[in-house]
């Protein structure tokens, strides 16, 4: 199952928003930038690439940049290095290099234990402390769906994807417009890990956003 969202914001440019694991394209109610938004609100990560790739010819959409976040980011690069001809831009947010499988494997235990709780950690690890407002927001307006919405087979499938995802630093080199957006209280993927990949990375931008956690782009 592949479904987008487009939504005409009034720009000139299409960006495709690709969230991370146990969220969806709703994360991204406080992400403000001057682009519509393709919001991929239901997918698979193993099949991503081919989906997207069929869903822009069956739409006759041209070049379009991406923004991956978390386990969105893998899949976002991805799809760049494949179609470097169809990509404006791509935007990786919340990176790192690659999760170790006996983790993700611990991970997928403590969720057969007991999904709710471990979501609920999980959630607020992902802003920092200093972002109240953030925190605030999230409760209020996802964190109940989210704990209640999460099916466990996805949640499953998705720790079976990271356990193997891993970013194509090589092929990365040849992105002529490529940047990093990170905050800098990340507890899920800390901020040295994308700068030690932005440093492999010279064409590569890095932007760095104060007081921020995993999810780094909701409004002071």
């Amino acid at each position: 199952m592949f479904e987008i969202k487009f939504i005409k914001r009034g720009f000139k440019d299409d960006l495709v928003l690709i969230p991370g694991w146990a969220t969806d394209h709703r994360i991204f109610q406080m992400l403000e930038l001057d682009y519509n938004y393709l919001l991929v609100s239901a997918f698979s990560p193993f099949n991503f690439k081919e989906d997207l790739s069929q869903y822009l010819e069956n739409n006759s959409i041209g070049r379009i940049s991406l923004l991956g976040w978390s386990m969105g980011a893998y899949l976002a690069a991805d799809f760049a290095v494949t179609n470097p001809n169809k990509v404006e831009q791509l935007i990786l947010m919340g990176v790192k290099q690659g999760y170790e499988k006996l983790a993700m494997d611990k991970i997928k235990s403590k969720l057969k234990e007991n999904k709710v709780a471990w979501l609920y950690k999980f959630y607020l690890d992902s802003f920092s402390r200093k972002d109240l407002e953030g925190l605030k927001w999230f409760r209020k307006t996802l964190l109940k769906d989210y704990l209640k919405e999460q099916d466990i087979t996805q949640l499953l499938s998705g720790l079976d994807y990271l356990s193997q995802a891993r970013f194509d630093m090589d092929s990365l080199k040849h992105i002529e417009n490529l940047m990093f957006m990170h905050g800098s209280d990340d507890r899920i993927a800390p901020v040295e890990n994308a700068v030690e990949m932005k440093n492999k990375l010279p064409k590569a931008k890095f932007c760095r956003v104060e007081n921020k956690g995993h999810v780094l782009w909701t409004k002071k």
